[in-house]
C-alpha cells in the first residue's frame, strides 16, 4: 500500500478512496486455514491501492486493512452473493471473456517448481482410465521428451479433467459426496467447484496472477496454500467441503420446517428472469448457454436455481441458529482480551474513541509543474472553488441530503461520489493526517462542516454521525460471531453422515475451452 506523506503540493497520479467492502461468496465458515484464505480474505487490487485519494495514514494499520473487510454492525457471519445472482454470473462470464493469459512474474516466488506438460492419465471417458480413477504416475513414466531432454511432469500427476463430450449420463450421475440423504454428483459439482475459483480471483484481484496462471490447466499447477495438491485438487476439495457444510445446514432447516423470508423468496422468484435478461445482454441464445459459459456444459437454469436456493436457505437458517446464542458487550471485550496480541499486531488497540461517519467533497487542483506537483495557481483555484461550494450549500437548505447531492454533482473522489461523498465506520488512523484530525476533533458534532487541505486537494467536510462502537469492538464482534457460526455449523454437521468419493469427479476445464 502506498503511504502518502503530508506534503500538500504533491500531485497524486490518480484519485481513488479506500475500498473496504467485504467480498461476498457462496461459502460457509470453515476451520481450514487455507480455505479461509481462499474464501473470505479479500486482498486489495494493487491498482486500487495505488489510486487511493485518502490512504491509511499509518502503515501499522495496513495489516488490519488487508486482512479483513470494513467492519459493520452485527450481521450474518456468512457472506453471500444474494440480491444479484445474475450479476454474479455476469461477473464470472466477464472474467472468462476478458481474462488474457497471464504469465507469473519470474521474480515472484512460485508455488512448486514443476514445468508445464500434459496431465498424466487424463480421462476421456472412452479408454480404460475412467474419471476419478487417476493415480499418481510411477516414477520414470511421466517425463516428456523435448528436444531430446526429459522434463519433470507438471502438477502431481493427478487429474480429474475430462472433455465435454465425455460427460455421459453415467459420468454425470457419479457421486462425489453424500451428506445425510443428499447426493452431490457431477451435475451439481461445477457450481461448487467454479465458485471457489471465482471467489479466489475476486478476493486477490491482480495479486492472483502471481500464484495462479489462468492460461495453464489447474491440474498442472501446484496450489499456493498446499504444495502437495494442484489448484484443481484444492478447488475440488474446497467445493466438496462447501457442499457438505451448506447441505448439512440446508437439511437441518428443512427438518425444522424453516421458511425463507418474503424478501429472499421474492429474490428467488425473480432469479430466472434476471439470468435470462443477463444472458440476452451478453448475446447468448439462452440462459442455459449463458450459465454453461461460467460453469461448464452440465449447467442449466433449473439446477442453478436449486443451487442458489440451497445456499440462501443455508445462510438464512444458520443466521437464525447463531442469533439464538446471545452475547454481551462484556463477552466481546473478553474475546478481544483473549486475542489481544493478535489484534495489537494488526494495529487494533482498545480505545474509547468510536468510529465516525463523514461526507466530503473532493476538489482537486488542476495544473501541474514540470516536476508533477500542482502549481500554486491550481491550489488557489481549488481552494476558491471549495469555499464557494461550501457557501452555496450554507445559503441553501444546508441539510445532509443537500450536501450529499452536492457531493454527487461536484466531488472528484470516485470512491465516494456515487454515495453522496459518504464514508462510514472511519476509525482513528485510517485516513491521512489532516482528514483524520478533523474527523476526530473532540468537539466535533453532527452537522459540522469545514474545509481540509490534504495532498489530494481540498475536502469540503460534513460530519454525519458518531458510530455506536469503537473499531476494536466491531472487529472483535465480527470475529466472535464468525467463530460462533463455525461452532454452530460443526454442531449441525455432526448430525449428518458424510462420505466422499472425489475420485469420481469429472471436471471440464472451461478456462481452456472458452
Amino acid at each position: 500500500m502506498t503511504h502518502m506523506d503530508d506534503k500538500t503540493n504533491q500531485a497524486p497520479e490518480q484519485s481513488g478512496m479506500p475500498d473496504n467492502e467485504e467480498y461476498s461468496s457462496y461459502t460457509l465458515p470453515t476451520e481450514d486455514a487455507a480455505a479461509q484464505e481462499a474464501h473470505t480474505i479479500p486482498l486489495e487490487d494493487a491498482a486500487a491501492q495505488e489510486s487511493r485519494t485518502i490512504p491509511l495514514e499509518d502503515e501499522r494499520t495496513q495489516g488490519a486493512q488487508d486482512s479483513a473487510a470494513q467492519p459493520a454492525k452485527k450481521k450474518s457471519p456468512l457472506p453471500w452473493i444474494i440480491g444479484g445472482a445474475a450479476v454474479v454470473i455476469a461477473a464470472a462470464i466477464t472474467l472468462i471473456l476478458t481474462l488474457k493469459p497471464k504469465t507469473v512474474s519470474p521474480d515472484a516466488e512460485q508455488p512448486g517448481d514443476a514445468t508445464i506438460s500434459e496431465p498424466a492419465g487424463t480421462p476421456d471417458g472412452t479408454d480404460s482410465t475412467q474419471p476419478g480413477d487417476q493415480t499418481p504416475a510411477e516414477d520414470g513414466q511421466t517425463g516428456e521428451q523435448t528436444d531430446g531432454e526429459e522434463t519433470e511432469p507438471a502438477g502431481n500427476g493427478i487429474s480429474y479433467t475430462v472433455e465435454a463430450d465425455a460427460l455421459t449420463e453415467d459420468v454425470l450421475n457419479r457421486e462425489i459426496a453424500v451428506c445425510g440423504d443428499d447426493h452431490l454428483t457431477n451435475r451439481e459439482l461445477p457450481y461448487y467447484y467454479w465458485q471457489q475459483y471465482y471467489t479466489l480471483m475476486s478476493n486477490y484481484g491482480s495479486y492472483a496472477s502471481y500464484f495462479i496462471d489462468t492460461s495453464t490447466p489447474f491440474d498442472q499447477q501446484m496450489c499456493m496454500f498446499d504444495d502437495t495438491r494442484t489448484w484443481q485438487q484444492y478447488f475440488l476439495q474446497a467445493a466438496i467441503t462447501n457442499y457438505e457444510n451448506v447441505t448439512a445446514i440446508w437439511q437441518e432447516a428443512r427438518l425444522a420446517g424453516f421458511q425463507l423470508s418474503q424478501e429472499d423468496q421474492d429474490y428467488l422468484d425473480e432469479l430466472d428472469g434476471q439470468i435470462t435478461v443477463a444472458a440476452a445482454s451478453y448475446s447468448y441464445g439462452s440462459a442455459d448457454e449463458y450459465l454453461q459459459m461460467a460453469y461448464g456444459p452440465a449447467a442449466t437454469l433449473t439446477s442453478y436455481h436449486a443451487f442458489v436456493e440451497r445456499q440462501i436457505t443455508a445462510s438464512a437458517y444458520l443466521q437464525v441458529l447463531v442469533d439464538e446464542k446471545p452475547y454481551t458487550e462484556d463477552d466481546i471485550s473478553k474475546y478481544y482480551d483473549d486475542n489481544a496480541d493478535s489484534y495489537a499486531g494488526n494495529g487494533i488497540e482498545k480505545s474509547d474513541v468510536k468510529m465516525v461517519n463523514v461526507r466530503h467533497i473532493l476538489i482537486q487542483p488542476e495544473g501541474k509543474n514540470d516536476d508533477g506537483t500542482y502549481t500554486d495557481e491550481a491550489w488557489a483555484e481549488a481552494e476558491k472553488k471549495a469555499n464557494d461550494l461550501l457557501t452555496e450549500w450554507q445559503n441553501g437548505e444546508h441539510t445532509e441530503d443537500s450536501f450529499a447531492f452536492m457531493a454527487a454533482e461536484n466531488s472528484q473522489d470516485p470512491g465516494s461520489v456515487e454515495n453522496g461523498g459518504l464514508y462510514e465506520d472511519i476509525y482513528p488512523g485510517k485516513m491521512v493526517d489532516e482528514f483524520d484530525a478533523w474527523c476526530f476533533d473532540p468537539a466535533r458534532q453532527p452537522g459540522d462542516t469545514g474545509i481540509v487541505k490534504t495532498s489530494y486537494g481540498y475536502h469540503i467536510m460534513y460530519f454525519s454521525s458518531t458510530g455506536e462502537h469503537a473499531y476494536w469492538y466491531v472487529r472483535a464482534e465480527e470475529d466472535y460471531l464468525n467463530e460462533l457460526s463455525v461452532s454452530v455449523l460443526q454442531e449441525v454437521a455432526a448430525k449428518f453422515e458424510v462420505t466422499e468419493s472425489e475420485q469420481n469427479a469429472a471436471i471440464v476445464d472451461i478456462m481452456q475451452q472458452n
